[in-house]
């Protein structure tokens, strides 16, 4: 999902950096100030456990109010402070007996706390777990997570239960492009990453490769 690769040339055309996309960053949760919907039993669980990383079972959110989707009244809501680049977002949906849990949520962001964008949502969750979901990569302040809707095995709505819920950007890695050609038309080319040479090859006059030697990634 989102941008995946980005590339810079010289005049000439030829590529000067590469910014590849790795895999997601650290999460970015706890770094946030949290706010709810009202909740149930703040003393023995309060909210702020939902974002410390844990995913206690023993010590989920629980909503004041049912959640039936008539109306989107239950939230969980996270500022950062400033605006920030997301590109996912973790919920994990309780642990409950009885198979009530969350089956159904939307995850929306925010620049100011009023104008809201949708990146995505769930539904017709089947079981308690932690629900990823992936969207193009947003600038924002606020994530929110709400819509919900939760029932039980037997049909009927009960409160929102959380465990955790996480919030991540991806990782990008740059590589820079550097050419040397020498008096007979031999150009190298030499690709470098913050830890040093990824690839050096040349090429004589004609295109044909007479060296190379490139990084290989280490087999644990």
């Amino acid at each position: 999902l989102g941008l995946v690769r980005q590339t810079w040339f010289d005049a000439q055309g030829k590529k000067t950096r590469e910014r590849l996309r790795q895999n997601l960053g650290p999460n970015l949760a706890p770094q946030a100030t949290l706010s709810t919907s009202p909740s149930q039993n703040i003393s023995n669980n309060p909210p702020s456990l939902m974002i410390n990383g844990l995913h206690d079972s023993n010590k989920p959110w629980y909503s004041n109010d049912k959640a039936d989707g008539s109306k989107d009244s239950e939230f969980i809501l996270l500022d950062f402070g400033q605006a920030q680049i997301f590109g996912e977002v973790r919920v994990d949906n309780g642990t409950e007996s009885g198979g009530s849990f969350v089956r159904a949520f939307q995850v929306s962001v925010s620049a100011d706390n009023v104008n809201w964008k949708k990146v995505g949502s769930v539904g017709n969750l089947t079981a308690q777990k932690v629900t990823p979901v992936s969207f193009p990569q947003e600038q924002a302040r606020y994530v929110k997570i709400h819509n919900f809707q939760c029932w039980n095995n037997d049909g009927t709505f009960c409160q929102v239960s959380l465990n955790e819920v996480e919030v991540f950007d991806y990782q990008w890695a740059d590589q820079n492009y550097t050419y040397q050609t020498d008096a007979q038309g031999n150009t190298t080319t030499m690709i470098r990453d913050v830890q040093g040479l990824v690839r050096q090859e040349t090429k004589d006059s004609t295109g044909r490769v007479t060296y190379l030697k490139e990084r290989k990634q280490s087999v644990s």
